[in-house]
C-alpha cells in the first residue's frame, strides 16, 4: 500500500506559513525600537510572544506597517499570498462543483451512477479510469448521486492500471428521486443511468421517478439506458414491465448474483467437471443458502441440466432455517425438485461443525462434485469455507473444489494464492462474485451479453414474414424474460459442446475449426437444448397448456422432446444459429481459439516390468506417438486438443505418460503455438497406499518402477534406504510434480476411505474411469502371462473367458474395452519375452 503524499497546494501553503512567521519574527526583532507603546514587553519569553503575535497578524493581512524592514516587507507579501491561496483552496472546489453541475446538463454523453456504496464506487472508478480508451459510449465522464455524504477520497485506487482522474467524476449528495437532484446530475443529456441503491424496491422507485422526470421534460434527443440492479429473479423479470418507458428510453435490469453465477459456470461448468471427476452427475452442496448468490447458482445448475450420459443434478442445501428455506423454494420454484435427481435441505448453524456421519450421508446420494459457501459478509464466508475444507480433509469426504462468495477477494489474496496452482481437484479453493469485475461497463456488456444479442438478432432475421411472437421485437424493447432466454442459450452451449466431444479452454468461445455434428449428435444436442429450455420455463412458473397463452404462462411445447414432432426443428435451428455465430466470431477475432475437438487417449499397463521391458516400452511409446497417433500432423492442427488419461501407478503407466508427453512437447515446440494437450491422472489412493499395493505384488529384484533403475538401486540412492514404501511413494510424487502438462489429479477413492490399504474395487474404479473417459487406448501387455505365445490378437483376446482375468488390471481392461467398444482404436505394446527378444535382435 502506498504512503499518502500531501498535495502541491498543501506544500505551498505550508511554505508560505513558515516564511511568513520566520520573516515576521526576524523583522519585528530588528524593528523593536519602532514598535508602538503597549506592544513591547520586557523579558525574553514575553518579547518572543509579542513578536509571534505580530507575525500571526501578517497571515491575516493585518500587519500593514513594515517600519522599512526588508524581512517585514517579505513577510507581509507571503502573508497576503497565504490568505489568497487559502481562500482559493476553499472556494474553488465549490465553484468547480457548481460549474460542473451546470455544464453536465449541456455537455451530455455521460453516465449517472445512483448509489455510492461499494458497488457504486466500483462503477465510478471503472468509468473514470485514466488509462485506455472508453469501452462504451458514456464512459470517462460520470456523476455519482447518494443520500450519504460524498467522499471523493474513497474513489482512489493506487493499483497499477486502476488510477482515475477525479476531474471526470462529479459527486452529488441528495435524493435521486428529487427532480432537482436529477437535473443537477444532467439527466437530460445523459446516455446511461446505473442504479445500485441499497435494495430492489428502492431501485425500482428511483427508476419510476427518473421516468416521470423524463416524461415531464419531453422527448429526448439521445437514447437513455436505465440499468437497474434487481437481485430477486422474479422482480427482475416482472418489475420492469410495471414501468412504462417513454420513447428513446430502455430499461435493463441486471443482477450481480446472476452475473456471478454465469461467470462461475463459464469458468467451471459443473456438469462437465463432474464427468472429469468420474461422477455419475453433478452434485452441488450449498452451505449458507440464505443468500441471493447461492440461489442464482442453484437456478443456473437446474437450468443448464446435465450431459447426455449423466443423471440430473443432485442438490444438497445446508441452511440455518431449513423449514423456511424449503417453503420458500417450493413457493417460488415448485419445479425445482422435479429437475433434480435428488434435492434435500438440511439444517446447519454457522457456529456448529458438521459431523462425519452428516457429511458422509450426503455422499450416499452421489459423489460431491462442487462446494459453494455463502454468508452475510466476506469474512464470515471465508471462515466457514476454511472450517469446511478442514473437516472434509479430516473426515476424507467431499473431495471436491470449493467456491466461496467474496465481493472483495483481493483482501484474502493470500488464502487463495496458496491453492491457485493446486494439482489435485479436491484442493481447488476459488472466490467468485468480485464486484470490481462485475460492477463495470465491461462486466455488464461482456461476450456473453454480446452473443445473446447476436442470437436474438439472428432470430429476428430468420423469422417468417407475418409471424407474430412476443419476442419478435428489438433487443432494447423485448422483455427481460426473453433476454434471459437468449443468455441461457449462450450459457448452455459449452455443455452441448462437451456432449459432442469438444473442450472449451477459455473465453470467449472461439472455435479452432468449423464445428461439425453428425446427425445422431445433432439429435442428442437438440434434445438437451429442449430440456434446458423447458427447465428455464418451468422455473419461471410456466406450465403445459394448449393453446399457448403467454399472459397465463401456458406453453404447448412443454412436453418431452420426442413429442414435439416438427417443432424439434426449432431446437436444431437454435444450435445451428449459435454455431454460425461462433464460427463467424472466430474468423473476425485475432485472439487464439478456445474451442477444440477433444481427443482422449488412455495410457495403462502392467506395474511390474524388467529394465529390458521398460526400454522396449519407452521406444515403442515414442514411435507410436509419432506414427500411429501422428502427433506431428494432428496435434495443434485441425482444431484438436489431446487429453491423456493415466492411472497413478509405478511401471508402465508412468513410462507411457513420460514417453508420449515427451513427443507431444517436441511437437508443440516445433509448431510454435501454445500447448494443446493435458494429462489427467486418476488416483485410486494416496502415493503411500499405492506404494504399499505395488510392494504387495512382490516385484522381483530386477523389476524397475521408474523404467531406469531397479527398486534396489533406488533404495541405495534414497535418504531412507530401508523404507521401500517411502521410496516408491516419493517416486510417484516426483512424477506428478515433474509433469508440467499434468492438469488434475482425480481422486477416485470412495467417501470416508482413510485406511492404509486399497481394495480391489478402488483399482476397478480407476479402470472404469479410463474406460468411460477415453476414445483410444494405449496399453502395455505381456501376452505370455495369459498363455498367448503368438502375440496379441484382438479377436482371440475378446474370446478369452472373463474368469482368466482379475477383477482389475491391464488384461481385464483390454477385455472389457474389446467387449464394449470394439470399433474404437486400441494400441498394444506387447512386452512378452519373445517380443522383446525379437525387437532387441532387430535393433
Amino acid at each position: 500500500m502506498r504512503r499518502p503524499r500531501p498535495s502541491i497546494l498543501t506544500c505551498v501553503i505550508t511554505l508560505l506559513v513558515v516564511v511568513t512567521l520566520g520573516c515576521g519574527l526576524l523583522g519585528y526583532a530588528r524593528a523593536v525600537h519602532r514598535l508602538p507603546d503597549g506592544i513591547y514587553s520586557q523579558g525574553g519569553l514575553a518579547r518572543f510572544l509579542d513578536y509571534l503575535y505580530l507575525s500571526l497578524l501578517l497571515l491575516t493581512m493585518s500587519g500593514r506597517n513594515t517600519f522599512g524592514d526588508h524581512f517585514l516587507m517579505v513577510g507581509r507579501w507571503t502573508g497576503a499570498l497565504f490568505a489568497f491561496v487559502t481562500v482559493l483552496k476553499l472556494a474553488v472546489p465549490r465553484l468547480e462543483s457548481a460549474l460542473r453541475g451546470h455544464l453536465m446538463q449541456w455537455l451530455g454523453d455521460h453516465t449517472i451512477v445512483v448509489g455510492q456504496g461499494d458497488r457504486g464506487r466500483c462503477f465510478l472508478r471503472d468509468i473514470a479510469r485514466a488509462e485506455g480508451d472508453p469501452p462504451l459510449v458514456g464512459a470517462r465522464r460520470c456523476v455519482g448521486i447518494d443520500l450519504a455524504s460524498v467522499d471523493r477520497e474513497s474513489l482512489d485506487d493506487n493499483r497499477p492500471g486502476r488510477r482515475i482522474r477525479r476531474s471526470r467524476v462529479h459527486l452529488i449528495q441528495g435524493d435521486a428521486t428529487d427532480p432537482t437532484i436529477l437535473r443537477r446530475a444532467g439527466l437530460r443529456s445523459a446516455v446511461r443511468v446505473i442504479i445500485v441503491a441499497k435494495d430492489d424496491l428502492t431501485n425500482l422507485e428511483i427508476t419510476r421517478q427518473i421516468l416521470a422526470e423524463i416524461a415531464r421534460r419531453g422527448r429526448r434527443r439521445r437514447h437513455l439506458d436505465l440499468i437497474v440492479h434487481l437481485s430477486q429473479p422474479a422482480l427482475r423479470l416482472e418489475g420492469p414491465s410495471l414501468l412504462e418507458a417513454p420513447e428513446r428510453v430502455s430499461i435493463r435490469p441486471f443482477s450481480l448474483p446472476a452475473l456471478a453465477a454465469r461467470t462461475l459456470q463459464a469458468h467451471w461448468l459443473f456438469a462437465a467437471q463432474a464427468r472429469l471427476q468420474g461422477a455419475a452427475g453433478a452434485h452441488l452442496v450449498l452451505v449458507g443458502y440464505d443468500d441471493a448468490y447461492a440461489e442464482e447458482l442453484l437456478l443456473s445448475l437446474l437450468r443448464l441440466g446435465a450431459l447426455s450420459d449423466q443423471k440430473p443434478p443432485t442438490v444438497t442445501v445446508f441452511t440455518k432455517d431449513p423449514i423456511d428455506t424449503e417453503r420458500r423454494l417450493q413457493r417460488n420454484y415448485p419445479a425445482a425438485r422435479t429437475l433434480a435427481s435428488s434435492f434435500e435441505v438440511l439444517a446447519h448453524f454457522p457456529g456448529v461443525d458438521l459431523t462425519r456421519e452428516e457429511m458422509a450421508a450426503v455422499e450416499v446420494r452421489g459423489k460431491v462434485t462442487a462446494l459453494v459457501v455463502t454468508a452475510a459478509t466476506d469474512t464470515q464466508a471465508m471462515a466457514l469455507a476454511h472450517r469446511l475444507r478442514g473437516q472434509a480433509h479430516r473426515f476424507a469426504v467431499w473431495r471436491a473444489p470449493l467456491f466461496v462468495h467474496t465481493e472483495r477477494p483481493a483482501e484474502f489474496a493470500q488464502n487463495f494464492s496458496a491453492c491457485r496452482n493446486a494439482r489435485e481437484i479436491a484442493e481447488v479453493f476459488e472466490p467468485f462474485g468480485d464486484i470490481e469485475t462485475l460492477c463495470s461497463l465491461r462486466g455488464l456488456q461482456d461476450w456473453h451479453e454480446e452473443l445473446a444479442i447476436a442470437i436474438h438478432e439472428g432470430y429476428l432475421a430468420e423469422r417468417l414474414p407475418g409471424e407474430e411472437a412476443p419476442a419478435a421485437i428489438s433487443w432494447r424493447d423485448v422483455s427481460e424474460e426473453y433476454r434471459e432466454a437468449n443468455r441461457r442459450v449462450v450459457d448452455h452451449f459449452p455443455l452441448l459442446l462437451a456432449t459432442a466431444g469438444y473442450i472449451v479452454r477459455g473465453s470467449p468461445l472461439l472455435p479452432a475449426a468449423p464445428l461439425v455434428f453428425s446427425a445422431e449428435q445433432m439429435h442428442t444436442l437438440a434434445r438437451l437444448e429442449h430440456q434446458s429450455w423447458s427447465a428455464e420455463r418451468l422455473l419461471g412458473g410456466w406450465q403445459f397448456g394448449q393453446p399457448r397463452d403467454d399472459r397465463n404462462k401456458r406453453h404447448d411445447c412443454l412436453v418431452a422432446f420426442e413429442e414435439l414432432g416438427p417443432m424439434q426443428q426449432r431446437d436444431v435451428s437454435q444450435i445451428q444459429r449459435m454455431t454460425r455465430l461462433l464460427e463467424g466470431a472466430a474468423r473476425a477475432h485475432t485472439p487464439r481459439p478456445t474451442v477444440f475437438r477433444e481427443r482422449t487417449i488412455g495410457l495403462v499397463g502392467h506395474n511390474v516390468l524388467s529394465r529390458e521391458q521398460a526400454r522396449w516400452v519407452l521406444t515403442r511409446a515414442s514411435q507410436m506417438a509419432t506414427e500411429q497417433l501422428r502427433c506431428a500432423q494432428r496435434l495443434g492442427r485441425g482444431g484438436e486438443f489431446w487429453t491423456l488419461v493415466t492411472p497413478l501407478a509405478p511401471g508402465s503407466d508412468l513410462l507411457l505418460t513420460q514417453a508420449v508427453c515427451g513427443e507431444l512437447e517436441r511437437c508443440s515446440e516445433g509448431s510454435g503455438g501454445p500447448r494443446r494437450f493435458r494429462v489427467l491422472i486418476a488416483s485410486p489412493g494416496t502415493p503411500e497406499q499405492l506404494a504399499a499395493a505395488y510392494l504387495r505384488s512382490d516385484p522381483p529384484p530386477q523389476a524397475t518402477p521408474d523404467g531406469h533403475a531397479t527398486l534396489e538401486d533406488l533404495l541405495h540412492d534414497h535418504d531412507r534406504p530401508n523404507d521401500r514404501r517411502a521410496v516408491v511413494a516419493s517416486l510417484l510424487r516426483d512424477f506428478i510434480d515433474g509433469l508440467t502438462c499434468c492438469e488434475w489429479v482425480i481422486d477416485l477413492r470412495p467417501p470416508a476411505a482413510t485406511g492404509p490399504l486399497i481394495a480391489d474395487q478402488d483399482f476397478a474404479a480407476c479402470d472404469d474411469y479410463v474406460l468411460s473417459r477415453c476414445d483410444e487406448l494405449i496399453v502395455v501387455l505381456d501376452t505370455q502371462r495369459y498363455g498367448l505365445v503368438s502375440g496379441f490378437n484382438a479377436e482371440q483376446w475378446r474370446q478369452l473367458p472373463h474368469e482368466r482375468f482379475k477383477k482389475h488390471g491391464s488384461g481385464a481392461l483390454v477385455w472389457r474395452w474389446l467387449q464394449q467398444r470394439p470399433d474404437t482404436t486400441l494400441h498394444v505394446i506387447d512386452v512378452g519375452a519373445e517380443e522383446v527378444t525379437r525387437a532387441q535382435a532387430a535393433s
